[in-house]
């Protein structure tokens, strides 16, 4: 989110958990305070709680079957059908 200022549609979907750009797990909470972070909050990297959003410090990294999973979400995603309506 902080590269490009918004979030994928994938990451909208439940069983997305983790970035593949960055092999790294999403979060749904502050880090800093834990407060659930909502999609109307005041920037796309700034918590209601005033906390910028970031990555937990220590974090496991995704094995292979989840990063496959994830890549097979992504391309789902990124694909659409000729009058311009996701499949």
């Amino acid at each position: 989110m902080q590269r490009y200022g918004y979030a994928k549609a994938v990451g909208d979907v439940g069983l997305c958990t983790m970035c593949i750009e960055h092999g790294c797990w999403l979060v749904d909470v502050c880090m800093d305070c834990g407060q659930r972070l909502r999609w109307d909050r005041p920037s796309v990297d700034v918590s209601h709680c005033s906390h910028i959003v970031k990555a937990p410090a220590l974090h496991a990294t995704p094995c292979a079957s989840h990063i496959a999973f994830q890549l097979e979400l992504d391309d789902r995603f990124a694909h659409v059908d000729c009058v311009g309506a996701p499949l």
